[in-house]
């Protein structure tokens, strides 16, 4: 996502300019921040798999890792999606389903 500089050279010079450049950083910066958004899922259970399966000879460890994870998550929609797919994806061993 380049961007270019503001300057009095390029500066919309009309509404429509404006609009068009306004919609187009707002479009952007919410494409930035949804993929930040799932990174940070895939991160979370990324985290969460590989601690469960590097655990898994130890019975109910993931149900009891995940429950106390759950008051450090700062994003409970994020933990709850990393935390279904760790037990769900378990089977499959760290790298997830091919």
């Amino acid at each position: 996502m380049a961007t270019r500089a503001i300057t009095p050279a390029n500066f919309p010079k009309s509404y429509a300019e404006l609009r068009a450049a306004v919609k187009v950083t707002l479009f952007q910066g919410q494409r930035a921040a949804d993929h930040a958004k799932v990174r940070r899922y895939h991160e979370t259970d990324r985290l969460i798999r590989h601690h469960v399966l590097a655990n898994q000879d130890r019975a109910d460890y993931g149900a009891k890792t995940i429950l106390r994870l759950a008051p450090i998550c700062s994003s409970t929609a994020a933990f709850c999606s990393a935390a279904t797919h760790s037990t769900a994806y378990s089977q499959f061993g760290p790298r997830g389903p091919n």
